[in-house]
């Protein structure tokens, strides 16, 4: 892209660079650092005001739209709640004191549902242990040291599964009425 492009081979440019999934126009360029940003470069003088850059698709979107930048102070977000999304129609301006109240809306703050996630996301992933290895570890007489390599845990693991710190219900006598605070 060079400051010789007019507004329609600059916006085609763009477009090309996105996929149509559905009703939104999902970016397949860059994304800013964290990944939830869709960025772009913009020329030197390609829009007034603006340095040269990595700056925000959807701001570019928005500005060869409009014909002009969005307002000090606002926020483009896309009200279909796809990250990737630079679609004119699914854009809403929001102020910066707006923004926090939306992605709260939006459950993006709610550190219960963040907890409940990583659990699950704990939950799904392969154990090295299951209850009847932490039943075996308890009985063998052999030190954590010497037994950690042979199911393939640290022995700081197996102290924790003798202790009762993990796999409780594998000690013996448990119950799901026992728990400790």
């Amino acid at each position: 892209m060079n400051p010789t492009m007019n507004r329609e081979q600059w916006l085609a440019g763009i477009e090309a660079k996105c996929e149509p999934v559905g009703e939104c126009l999902e970016w397949q360029g860059r994304f800013q650092l964290g990944g939830k940003t869709p960025v772009i470069y913009v020329p030197a003088g390609m829009i007034p005001g603006l340095c040269q850059g990595s700056h925000s698709a959807r701001g570019v979107m928005w500005f060869l739209d409009k014909g002009e930048r969005n307002q000090a102070g606002t926020v483009l977000r896309a009200k279909c709640k796809n990250f990737a999304c630079i679609s004119l129609d699914h854009m809403v301006v929001f102020t910066r004191a707006e923004a926090p109240k939306e992605q709260s809306a939006r459950g993006e703050f709610s550190t219960a549902k963040r907890n409940a996630a990583a659990i699950n996301r704990a939950r799904a992933m392969p154990t090295k242990l299951s209850v009847d290895l932490a039943r075996e570890i308890r009985q063998r007489p052999e030190s954590s040291r010497d037994l950690a390599p042979v199911y393939g845990v640290s022995s700081g693991t197996i102290t924790a599964v003798r202790r009762g710190a993990l796999w409780p219900e594998a000690a013996n006598g448990s119950s799901v009425f026992n728990w400790r605070p």
